[in-house]
């Protein structure tokens, strides 16, 4: 059993290193815009939930072809088409360039912007390229689970893999963006990443072995204390893992056009950084989730409230941030920022982690509830990723195309209708269809009542240059 922790932080390195490197690939194909952030990021989330979604049948359907028994060797076949279909990349690269036109661009109200047939063409590159690899990765997580739900004391086992996993995904940020691609460059990453994800589907696929359960005898899963038995059906803990990845797909769009205004060094970099602070987040809140035994959906509501009192802190004090991070103004006063990386990377840092981290947290309780219940987790953890997708869709591509003032002020009524919805569902009662009309109302009151005017003292004075920018 142990041997499998190490593997899947591996497996997560892979991950992240391959959408670092998608991140880079598609800014040289299609240049570093909102739609070229959310293809790659909605792409990788979606297959990660679909591949959820579907988890039981794609191994069910992959046992019958192959007639492979061993789950553990059926997830090294199912890492090693990974490997196969992230390749499909490389052939993207002979396209050629002129598919979509020479130029294709026209130009609407001053501004050059994309045709419609190109960014078609982007989604289906995205699609293809980005989609199928990481349909099979969403597979892996619900089918890990499965292999060691019959293990006693397993209740935490799902926070613990996706500690395991996110440990990785953070290092292979890192890695990626400081170490790899700035030494060798980002096509012979993205090559070594599909080597590494080929060897590790190798391995597992020949040597297999799901493990007995006195192998894990000793460590130490704690089982949560009594609090009550939640509802058979668990459709209050599915719908806490939708609204989970609904708020926090929408909550990494909104960063990502915030943190746009104040920085305009390095955009590509931006994308990454802003999915290592998350990735880190998750993986500090499985951390807290696995080691503090008594912690229940009452401190997690508390956690979503401090979320979006601490982003709008944050925001307020955006200006400040940067003067403790960045350099002090030059002789005539100008402020700079960022002029390195590391300033980018520090303040991105301060600005996703402390949201993400309390937002995180909500999952893997929901993922450790449902396991001990025994309920199969494709389900939840697939509603968690397409949720996702709709928040990220909702506030990088969909509302920013009213007014980007409006998107920004939107998305903090919706966080605080998000932190009231959590605070009413009780994992002890079924959701009822009334709750989430009654829920739905209010994000379309909010949506109307929000206003769409341009507003100057949204800004601080350090923002108003660029926000003018960003607007011409």
């Amino acid at each position: 059993m142990r041997r499998v922790f190490p593997l899947y932080a591996l497996s997560g390195f892979i991950s992240l290193g391959y959408q670092v490197a998608w991140f880079r690939i598609f800014i040289d194909w299609f240049g570093s815009t909102n739609l070229t952030f959310a293809l790659v990021v909605c792409n990788f989330i979606g297959g990660l939930g679909c591949g959820a979604l579907l988890s039981r049948r794609i191994t069910r359907l992959l046992t019958d072809r192959t007639g492979i028994g061993d789950k553990l060797r059926l997830y090294g076949l199912i890492e090693l088409l990974v490997g196969v279909s992230a390749l499909v990349t490389v052939a993207v690269e002979y396209l050629p360039t002129d598919l979509w036109g020479s130029f294709p661009y026209y130009l609407h109200d001053g501004v050059w912007v994309q045709t419609i047939r190109y960014q078609i063409a982007q989604g289906a590159i995205a699609a293809i390229s980005l989609f199928l690899p990481c349909l099979f990765m969403g597979v892996t997580f619900p089918l890990l689970c499965d292999i060691f739900r019959s293990i006693p004391r397993n209740g935490r086992l799902p926070s613990v893999l996706y500690a395991w996993n996110t440990i990785g995904a953070c290092s292979g940020v890192l890695a990626c963006q400081f170490i790899l691609i700035p030494e060798i460059g980002h096509q012979p990453t993205f090559w070594l990443m599909a080597g590494l994800n080929i060897l590790l589907g190798l391995y597992f696929l020949a040597s297999g072995g799901a493990p007995a359960s006195d192998e894990v005898a000793d460590t130490a899963w704690a089982t949560f204390p009594s609090a009550g038995v939640p509802s058979r059906s668990g459709s209050a803990l599915i719908a806490c893992a939708a609204l989970s990845g609904l708020l926090a797909g929408a909550l990494e769009g909104d960063m990502f056009k915030r943190i746009d205004f104040i920085v305009v060094l390095s955009p590509g970099a931006i994308m990454s950084f802003i999915s290592f602070w998350a990735v880190l987040g998750i993986f500090l809140a499985s951390i807290v989730v696995r080691h503090v035994e008594r912690i229940r959906l009452v401190h997690i509501k508390v956690a979503y409230g401090l979320a979006a009192l601490c982003y709008f802190a944050i925001w307020r004090f955006s200006d400040e941030l940067t003067y403790l991070v960045g350099n002090p103004p030059d002789v005539r006063g100008v402020h700079h920022f960022p002029v390195s990386l590391s300033q980018l990377f520090v303040y991105t840092g301060i600005y996703v982690l402390p949201a993400y981290l309390l937002v995180s947290l909500l999952l893997p309780y929901v993922c450790n509830r449902l396991q001990g219940m025994g309920k199969h987790l494709g389900l939840a953890y697939g509603l968690n990723t397409v949720g996702f997708c709709l928040g990220l869709i909702a506030f990088t591509l969909v509302v920013p195309r009213l007014n980007i003032f409006y998107s920004l002020k939107l998305f903090l009524a919706f966080m605080v209708l998000a932190v009231l919805a959590l605070a009413f569902i009780s994992e002890f009662r079924p959701i009822k269809a009334w709750q989430i009309a009654v829920l739905l109302a209010f994000v379309a009151i909010a949506c109307i009542a929000t206003p769409r005017r341009f507003d100057r003292d949204f800004f601080t004075p350090l923002m108003w240059p660029n926000a003018v920018a960003a607007q011409g």
